[in-house]
């Protein structure tokens, strides 16, 4: 189970602002090779075989942000994120609530 959840997990995931619900704490992200509507600003992660993983959040200006460290699958619907290049490591919980090889829906915990 959890080699299957991991073989969906490990690719891009970008932001999809068109299938969020305004006010919820869910976020949906599409496959990197989905085809996505232009937005301003673009929410990505990333997550890579080897356990890491890059970040990527739109900045006050609307430039790029980018956070990088590792993560676990703690449980099949639990991701630990230990991102490692802020001034101080920060521990990201991610809740998987929902995952296909086209769409990753998460509620995530800072």
């Amino acid at each position: 189970m959890e080699s299957e959840i991991l073989h969906k997990l490990v690719k891009r995931w970008v932001f999809a602002a068109d299938k969020n619900i305004p006010d919820s704490e869910e976020m949906t992200f599409r496959s990197s090779e989905a085809e996505i509507p232009i937005t301003r600003g673009k929410r990505i992660m990333e997550f890579k075989k080897n356990g890491h993983v890059i970040i990527q959040e739109v900045g006050p200006d609307d430039r790029p942000v980018y956070s990088e460290g590792n993560f676990t699958l703690e449980n099949p619907d639990i991701i630990k994120v230990m991102l490692e290049n802020s001034k101080s490591p920060k521990l990201m919980i991610i809740k998987i609530i929902s995952l296909t090889e086209d769409m990753l829906t998460v509620k995530v915990q800072r």
